[in-house]
């Protein structure tokens, strides 16, 4: 009885060995028909990519704007010119929070994208922006301002723009992007009060979430 439970052990190890081994080359075969899947998928979109991608931002809809871009790929992918362009509907608020009290906004990015297009694809390049936003002016006894005033402030903004690119088909993207910069303020509607300085400066950072749709 000690012997035959003794090879049973010795059987049972065996196998376990020997299925632990299978699944181990089944996985490592899996995993290498999903890379090359992957890689030539991945050539695909690199060489037969759709030249131009219109793409909404998604990120900025919580701070009720409606922002999009238009970008052209050129240079057979490796850069990317983009028209970012955003209009606002929220209420006036403080020159900190002006993605949240835009008007108006229009920009220029030059991406550039170091494997040219693909599945998976980083992207940095410089960018700026102008535009305007309502400024909400405080009553100031100083100032002699007796009401809340709204005002429309224009600035300029300069920036670094990098992020990442999915393309999940020839047409649909989506791509997480962060703008690091600063901006100046010009605050030519402060004129009338003279204790008030005509430009500022800011540092800017923005975040992008865009979904689009490349042809």
């Amino acid at each position: 009885m000690q012997i035959f439970y003794f090879h049973f052990l010795r059987m049972t190890k065996c196998a376990t060995k020997y299925l632990t081994l299978f699944l181990l080359l089944f996985e490592g075969f899996t995993l290498l028909k999903a890379q090359e899947r992957f890689q030539k998928k991945d050539d695909e979109l690199s060489e037969n990519y759709k030249k131009n991608l219109l793409a909404l931002n998604v990120f900025d809809l919580r701070n009720k704007n409606f922002s999009f871009s238009y970008e052209r790929f050129v240079a057979e992918g490796y850069l990317g010119l983009k028209i970012p362009t955003s209009i606002g509907i929220s209420k006036a608020g403080t020159g900190s929070n002006l993605q949240q009290n835009k008007i108006s906004s229009i920009g220029f990015i030059l991406n550039c994208y170091p494997d040219k297009q693909g599945i998976v694809r980083f992207f940095i390049g410089p960018g700026f922006e102008t535009g305007k936003y309502a400024f909400a002016l405080p009553k100031s006894t100083s100032l002699k301002i007796s009401e809340l005033n709204i005002l429309n402030i224009s600035y300029k903004a300069w920036f670094l723009d990098f992020g990442c690119m999915f393309q999940f088909s020839k047409r649909l993207t989506a791509s997480l992007e962060i703008d690091l910069g600063f901006r100046t303020d010009r605050l030519a509607d402060f004129y009338n009060y003279a204790s008030t300085p005509n430009q500022k400066l800011y540092a800017a950072a923005n975040a992008v979430i865009n979904f689009g749709y490349r042809f």
